[in-house]
């Protein structure tokens, strides 16, 4: 979960398409790292990116008892789904809480492309800083520079910036081979069995955003001090 001054998530490692006007992609885009589910790692990466006002921390479970352990105010919950619980029948259950362009309302959100590789827990991070207005990039963060440009295109634009964000990506992988580790690295075309997605909230409400949705799920109306119960009553039903 991420939280302001604080924030957290589970354990174990991550994983459409038109032209931006800004950069042309390369024909071959990199392959990215799969991100461990490991609050050090991922608060090294918003330490790159140059985020102030959150960290992550773990969340041990989802009972009511061990939600009462993470630091509070919560904004975001990004979970690592084992990749059979991310099926086309829960797409579908949920196509009709789907933000239609979400770009004109306020939400940043993207695609993961193919050729991402295992990028979904650096695209949750991306989410959920992106999306989180109590959050602070400084004025030299690779991050805050690519979401000025990139905010109010649609997902697959955004979804293709990011594929060829060198800056981003470099600390993207910087941080998925750091020390803190605490499993091996899968490589770039590894397959892994899990899926990052993260739960925001946004505006008095609680957003889903993955990457490879057709948009951004609103699961309706919640507060800051329900957020997180809120979330996880999603995550178990499940």
């Amino acid at each position: 979960q991420l939280s302001r001054g604080q924030g957290s998530n589970e354990r174990r490692p991550s994983q459409g398409s038109s032209m931006t006007e800004e950069a042309a992609a390369p024909e071959v885009l990199p392959r990215w790292l799969p991100l461990e589910s490991n609050p050090d790692l991922l608060n090294s990466f918003l330490a790159r990116m140059g985020v102030s006002g959150g960290q992550f921390y773990d969340v041990f479970g989802l009972d009511p008892e061990l939600l009462a352990m993470v630091p509070l105010p919560c904004v975001a919950l990004c979970l690592l789904f084992p990749s059979a619980k991310i099926s086309k029948e829960r797409r579908a259950e949920y196509k009709d809480k789907l933000v239609d362009s979400p770009e004109t309302k306020g939400l940043f959100y993207l695609h993961q492309l193919p050729q991402f590789g295992n990028a979904c827990g650096t695209i949750a991070c991306v989410h959920s800083i992106a999306n989180v207005s109590s959050l602070t990039l400084d004025e030299n963060s690779p991050l805050r520079h690519f979401v000025d440009r990139t905010r109010g295109k649609t997902a697959d634009e955004i979804g293709l910036a990011l594929a060829s964000e060198a800056p981003i990506h470099e600390a993207s992988e910087e941080s998925a081979s750091s020390e803190h580790a605490q499993t091996e690295t899968p490589d770039r075309d590894d397959a892994v069995d899990g899926h990052f997605i993260t739960f925001v909230f946004v505006d008095g409400r609680l957003v889903e955003l993955d990457g490879m949705m057709s948009g951004p799920i609103d699961h309706g109306a919640t507060t800051i001090d329900d957020f997180i119960q809120d979330a996880a009553k999603i995550i178990r039903e499940d």
